[in-house]
């Protein structure tokens, strides 16, 4: 019996043993069973986290997506606006310009029967433009001896004037490029300028007659209104047979080592354009060798001389031209202030001198400034000068110029 209990102790321990163990390794595998859940639960946490900040992201990147779209519309809107300005501005030019075409013409063949008589009081009751220094250069040329004649042919012309072809051209088309992208304030003042009865009048003249306008604008880099105004200008001019424009852009050739820069480098592409308008076979004739001289090494008076005597020329072959000389943003050269003064003088007196002698071309000069040039003001008359408001706003007829409606003035120059 003794032995019998000594067997069922044992196996009572062994049972204990083995539930004890049992109940340590559930302990144990309930416990790694909640870290696990605990791991899960905030590697889930933390996913989800992760997916809210993707939303976000994306929502915000939604956002702004539909805010450049929305620029991006805006922008195109603007551009639109733009070009459509310009096309309205360059019809009311075209307008214009053939409202007054067959007035003009019309004035020409008016003029052109004005008797001598009246060209010699035009000259004694000249309209303070240094009557005295034309009439002396009148007397002067009619007393010079006979000299002999240097013939020179437009080949001769082009190899010492050094400009190329397509210059006035290639400035123009780049002035409409930047025009058509300019700001509606730059549409206004050109409008201004184009509405300014000054300016009309000027236009719509059959003499030859001058003008400057002082745009007073406040612009950074960007073409000005006022080479928007001489693109436009000598844009649709070209397409009139009777009509020859010529122009240079001033602030296209200031930048160091432009070949064409300063005020003889106006002169010489100014010369250019009107040799590239004469008949082939055309040429000049110099009586001594010093003009040849100046010619060749780009003397601004040299250069006025021989614009003068291509328009001679000019006279001669296609009488009844009407040559519109326009010289744009005069204010860019003035680091060669005595050069400009010059050259103002100069095509003034060459203006008036057509004028007075009654040639059968009729010349137009244009100065252009994008900003107050005092050389203009102290050179030129004040009835040659228009000078723009700062401040230009709409006055909600229209954004631009209104051409269309446009009379020709009455022509200050008609005395005789």
């Amino acid at each position: 019996m003794i032995k019998g209990d000594s067997y069922g102790k044992e196996e009572r321990w062994v049972t204990e043993l083995i539930e004890e163990k049992v109940a340590a390794l559930k302990e144990c595998v309930r416990l790694c069973l909640e870290h696990r859940v605990s791991e899960i639960h905030e590697t889930t946490a933390r996913s989800e986290q992760t997916l809210a900040r993707v939303d976000e992201n994306l929502v915000g990147s939604n956002r702004r997506l539909s805010l450049v779209r929305n620029e991006i519309h805006d922008s195109g809107k603007k551009i639109e606006s733009r070009l459509a300005a310009h096309e309205e501005l360059v019809r009311t030019v075209v307008g214009a310009i053939d409202s007054i075409r067959e007035t003009l013409r019309e004035r020409v063949r008016t003029a052109e029967c004005k008797s001598q008589v009246g060209a010699r009081r035009c000259l004694s009751n000249s309209l303070g433009i240094g009557k005295q220094a034309i009439l002396e250069q009148i007397i002067h040329a009619a007393t010079l001896p006979e000299k002999r004649y240097f013939e020179l042919n437009v080949f001769d012309l082009k190899a010492m004037l050094s400009v190329p072809d397509n210059l006035a051209t290639e400035d123009m088309g780049r002035a409409l490029s930047m025009g058509r992208l300019a700001s509606s304030s730059s549409q206004l003042r050109t409008g201004e300028a184009l509405r300014d009865p000054a300016f009309q009048t000027w236009f719509g003249s059959a003499r030859s007659c001058m003008l400057a306008i002082n745009g007073m604008e406040r612009r950074v880099g960007g073409v000005s209104a006022m080479s928007h105004l001489v693109a436009l200008m000598r844009e649709t001019l070209a397409d009139d047979q009777s009509v020859i424009p010529l122009t240079y852009f001033c602030g296209d050739h200031i930048e160091a080592g432009d070949a064409i820069y300063g005020a003889s480098g106006a002169m010489r592409s100014i010369c250019m354009q009107v040799i590239m308008s004469l008949p082939e076979g055309s040429g000049l004739r110099c009586e001594n060798v010093s003009l040849i001289n100046g010619i060749h090494s780009h003397g601004i008076e040299h250069l006025c001389e021989l614009f003068r005597r291509l328009l001679a020329a000019l006279a001669t072959c296609s009488p009844g031209k009407v040559v519109f000389c326009m010289i744009d943003d005069i204010s860019c050269l003035h680091e060669y202030t005595d050069d400009v003064i010059r050259l103002i003088t100069q095509l003034r007196a060459i203006t008036y001198e057509l004028l007075c002698a009654r040639q059968p071309v009729i010349l137009k000069t244009l100065f252009t400034s994008a900003m107050y040039c005092e050389d203009l003001e102290s050179l030129l008359d004040p009835a040659e000068i228009v000078t723009l408001r700062r401040d230009i706003h709409n006055t909600g007829t229209s954004a631009h110029a209104r051409l269309t409606d446009f009379e020709v003035a009455d022509d200050p120059y008609d005395i005789f």
